[in-house]
């Protein structure tokens, strides 16, 4: 496991272990320690979400015992706030150039990973920043108005979709389930990301 040197005033000191002449007193951490322990705040903490629906922006994505759906919004339920892990951002984008990200739930720590074809539900699946993505947590975000079309990073054509939430279908409700589907410029198909 990697260390870095702390000084006692709990400041980063960069070491230069090419001079042997130094004499200097540290207290060496783990960086998970420096993490759990709150010596020294190494990565940042991710900006939260509540994601609603354009169709009915009164209902926000939910993560409820393992199931993604819309219920009413209320932004202290942490089974509806989530991040978004962009750190693969800079380097896997889609084929139109925007810039992928993993949408996590705050209060899960689930994943919400998206399934291969058409009609589908979304799914969870615990989330490990550390691990190896297999790509089907990777998502991206189109359009210019503030609610955007959420896409598969790897097939554009396919969008979360709140499954029946058109009023011709009879509208979002508590429990509107979440899949994917062809875009077809529905307001169920169109997510903003309210800051939380």
């Amino acid at each position: 496991m990697k260390t870095i040197p702390i000084l006692d005033d709990d400041r980063p000191k960069v070491v230069d272990h090419s001079k042997h002449h130094y004499h200097h007193h540290h207290h060496y951490y783990h960086y998970d320690q420096l993490t759990c322990h709150g010596s020294v705040d190494i990565q940042p903490k991710p900006k939260t979400y509540c994601v609603h629906c354009k169709a009915d922006s009164s209902y926000a994505l939910t993560d409820r015992e393992g199931t993604v759906i819309l219920a009413l919004a209320d932004p202290t339920d942490p089974c509806q706030v989530w991040f978004r892990d962009d750190s693969l951002s800079v380097h896997v984008k889609d084929e139109h150039g925007f810039s992928s990200f993993v949408l996590v739930n705050k209060g899960s720590g689930r994943a919400l990973k998206h399934p291969s074809g058409a009609g589908q539900r979304v799914e969870l699946l615990r989330y490990d920043r550390g691990a190896l993505l297999d790509g089907s947590t990777l998502w991206t975000a189109a359009g210019e108005e503030e609610y955007k079309a959420v896409r598969l990073q790897n097939n554009v054509r396919l969008n979360m979709d709140a499954f029946g939430g058109v009023k011709e279908s009879g509208g979002v409700h508590g429990g509107t389930t979440i899949g994917v589907w062809e875009w077809n410029g529905g307001d169920n198909q169109l997510w903003k990301f309210v800051p939380n």
